[in-house]
């Protein structure tokens, strides 16, 4: 599979960076709130935004492998391909194919 796709593309995948970050930061901050009851609400926000800031390419990079999965379900064949997809996919089965 290609995964260089037209400029726009992985717009969607910012939808799933969002739901993942929200649920990643919701139970961070239960967890962090059962675990420190005393402890300020305030600060344990602040406490699990750092490591949250730190994993956000690597969240961004799952979000991203989720939308090409949720968009290839909705559209499993190359109908959706882009012009420049369809070239690369042509020129790799060309170098499939030459005899060597």
């Amino acid at each position: 599979m290609i995964f260089q796709r037209e400029e726009g593309y992985f717009l969607g995948s910012m939808y799933f960076s969002y739901l993942l970050g929200a649920i990643l930061l919701g139970a961070s901050y239960l967890l962090a709130i059962w675990l420190l009851p005393e402890w300020n609400g305030y600060l344990l926000f602040g406490l699990i935004l750092i490591p949250y800031f730190l994993l956000t390419p690597v969240l961004y990079r799952y979000a991203r492998t989720i939308w090409i999965y949720f968009e290839r379900w909705g559209c499993p064949g190359d109908a959706s391909a882009s012009a420049y997809e369809k070239m690369r996919a042509r020129e790799f089965a060309e170098r499939i194919n030459r005899p060597q």
